[in-house]
């Protein structure tokens, strides 16, 4: 249904946004040497992005929710391809740290932004769903972004894969803005019908969103530990994620051996595993939802437990003797995260209108400690080793599998000013997204 179409731009800012932030990684070792830069501060410049693209998860889930995400999506990814494409005037470490710092202002707004907008445009049964192909754009960004990086890399020179890859953000921004509105109902190629099915999904209309007058109640929210957790656990699964991101290709070349041309294609078995894992959970979590199941039984407990294993494979990849072996379990720790990442989504089923907000929250956390772990990994590499780095890594993915068992997403977390998770109703289960 034409509905979907905010799917397919979401998974392509998505695409482009991973394959924006791969690129620093493939050409690492190479400005390392062109510029005399150190381990240290090639994890200084990817961990930097992310201080300015946490800053902006707030503001941009407020903008989103207020002023609406076609024109909060559209100035985003204007600002991040145009900041893409400047990183070819690096010419030092100073240099390359500001332009990835102001970077990160841009694509901040984004993630919080496509859960506001699937909150409008999408059925209540169908969002896990479309939450997943939104980050399988992420991995195939990032497993594109390594091959198509290392090609343009090899064959054109490091400053055009920033000049390619900031072109085809600007393409696909001005696609968005010309075709989306911020309500289906808005669109003119989108039927009353159509637009009256995903009105009739929500029990309340409080859960879907639409342009707010009003922040959600921040003072209120921050004073329960339930979400705090909630935003801790999303912390853990992007110090993983960002760790596979900015440091994987470098990890593999200057620690396990394998040459920069063998990298393109085994650095991309991580992101094969979580693209798969997102097809499996994604549907089944949607499939749960709208049989009745609970939040907690449909995202808590299997991301937790799925957090848990991730963990312990990223403790088995630390100490592994081989090579391939080494690679096998980082990927399978990516796998079983994927059952987390599946589980973005929650912040529409407990959000509601401010959904915005809550994925916001839950992205704060993701860069504020995700985006740290570069830094945190190269330090502690440098300093002792690399077991000790990815140990680290592994205790800290632990404690986000346990934070989701304290949760409890069913229960608002001011149940007086947002309303507790509700069902959906049993025509939310008919026009899903397999009659696209």
């Amino acid at each position: 249904m034409r509905r979907h179409v905010a799917t397919v731009f979401v998974v392509l800012m998505s695409f482009i946004a991973y394959m924006d932030r791969e690129n620093l990684a493939i050409v690492a070792t190479t400005i390392e040497k062109l510029f005399h830069l150190n381990l240290v501060e090639i994890g200084a410049i990817s961990s930097i992005f992310f201080l300015s693209y946490a800053a902006m998860q707030i503001p941009g889930g407020i903008l989103a929710e207020r002023v609406g995400p076609r024109k909060t999506m559209t100035a985003a990814m204007t600002w991040w391809s145009a900041f893409t494409m400047l990183t070819t005037l690096g010419f030092n470490y100073i240099s390359f740290l500001l332009i990835r710092f102001l970077f990160g202002f841009g694509e901040g707004p984004l993630f919080p932004s496509a859960t506001n907008l699937y909150s409008r445009w999408l059925k209540k049964g169908e969002i896990t769903l479309a939450t997943s192909l939104e980050f399988v754009g992420i991995a195939l960004g990032a497993l594109v972004g390594v091959v198509a990086a290392t090609v343009i890399l090899l064959s054109l020179g490091w400053q055009w894969v920033f000049i390619i890859f900031g072109i085809i953000g600007l393409l696909i921004t001005l696609g968005y803005y010309v075709v989306m509105r911020d309500m289906p109902e808005e669109a003119r190629w989108v039927g009353e019908k159509e637009v009256e099915s995903v009105k009739s999904s929500y029990n309340n209309p409080e859960e879907r969103a639409r342009n707010l007058k009003q922040n959600a109640p921040w003072g209120r929210l921050l004073r329960s530990g339930r979400f705090w957790a909630y935003g801790w656990t999303h912390g853990t699964f992007d110090s993983l994620l960002y760790m596979n991101l900015t440091l994987l290709p470098l990890y593999l070349e200057e620690v396990r051996g394998f040459s920069k041309s063998s990298i393109g294609l085994v650095g991309t078995l991580p992101w094969v595993l979580f693209i798969v894992g997102l097809l499996i959970f994604g549907p089944l979590m949607d499939r749960a939802i709208v049989r009745g199941a609970s939040l907690q039984r449909t995202y808590a407990i299997p991301s937790g437990v799925g957090l848990l294993v991730s963990g312990a494979f990223v403790l088995l990849g630390a100490v592994a003797v081989s090579p391939a072996l080494a690679v096998a379990f980082l990927s399978l720790a990516m796998f079983f995260a994927t059952i987390h990442q599946a589980s973005w989504s929650i912040a529409n089923r407990m959000g509601g209108k401010y959904s915005g907000s809550y994925s916001a929250w839950f992205n704060l956390w993701g860069n504020a400690l995700g985006g740290s772990m570069p830094l945190i990994i190269t330090f502690v590499a440098s300093a002792v080793s690399w077991v000790a780095a990815l140990t680290i890594l592994a205790v800290v993915v632990f404690s986000g599998g346990a934070a989701w068992f304290f949760v409890k997403p069913d229960r608002s977390f001011v149940p007086e000013l947002i309303p507790s998770y509700t069902p959906p109703k049993p025509a939310a289960q008919v026009g899903g997204p397999k009659a696209s």
